[in-house]
């Protein structure tokens, strides 16, 4: 088991966002309530404005209650349930056209769905909570090098995220060492950066390994 405290991990201070504020806000909820019941009503193969409309309530919600519970509801129509949706369409045109817009709100609301341990406090499944963050991270990072060169890229942050997610919460070593591999092998990161992520690579195989099961050297 590799415990979160663990001297490499990162502090709390460098890497977990703000809790989310828990406070209830009802115009907040007013207008996340609206823009899912709009989602709920977009027929399949939707024209692209009825989806941009929708798309553009999601994002208003992210900038106008940020670090809140309707933010990340809001973020998670936005990284996962369009593209849920757009598997049924048929109008291959309709659907690129609408993953282009997605992939510029990625961009301008940022990689903010970050989990800090306050928030799943209370949770009766955290993991079931960070692979919902995994998923969402994995949208972004398919438009990894798609978007323009005057919008922020945010698919390195994302990677990071999983790998740290994997690391340090998850507690699976395996996925979170494919993950830094992933990150020293296919992102444009400096050489301080690829001695970190390697280091804790070397280190995860090293835990594994002292984890597993002894040989029995009289087996027969």
């Amino acid at each position: 088991y590799i415990s979160a405290t663990d001297s490499a991990a990162p502090s709390p201070s460098s890497r977990l966002p703000p809790t989310l504020q828990s406070t209830t806000n009802l115009e907040a909820e007013k207008s996340l309530a609206s823009a899912i019941t709009d989602f709920k009503n977009l027929k399949t193969n939707s024209d692209y404005d009825a989806n941009k409309k929708v798309i553009d309530e999601f994002t208003k919600i992210t900038t106008d209650y940020p670090d809140t519970y309707y933010s990340q509801t809001a973020q998670s129509y936005i990284y996962s349930e369009f593209n849920k949706k757009l598997q049924d369409y048929t109008n291959i045109d309709i659907v690129k056209k609408i993953q282009t817009y997605l992939a510029e709100k990625f961009t301008e609301i940022g990689v903010r769905t970050k989990v800090s341990a306050e928030d799943i406090v209370g949770e009766q499944n955290s993991a079931y909570y960070f692979k919902k963050a995994i998923e969402a991270y994995k949208h972004v990072i398919e438009y990894k090098g798609q978007v323009s060169d005057q919008i922020k890229d945010n698919s390195l942050d994302a990677q990071l995220q999983i790998a740290e997610i994997y690391d340090y919460y998850l507690n699976e070593a395996d996925n979170a060492i494919i993950s830094y591999t992933d990150l020293i092998n296919n992102y444009n990161i400096n050489a301080v950066d690829k001695v970190n992520y390697q280091s804790r690579i070397d280190f995860l195989k090293t835990a594994s390994n002292y984890r597993s099961p002894p040989v029995d050297l009289y087996e027969d």
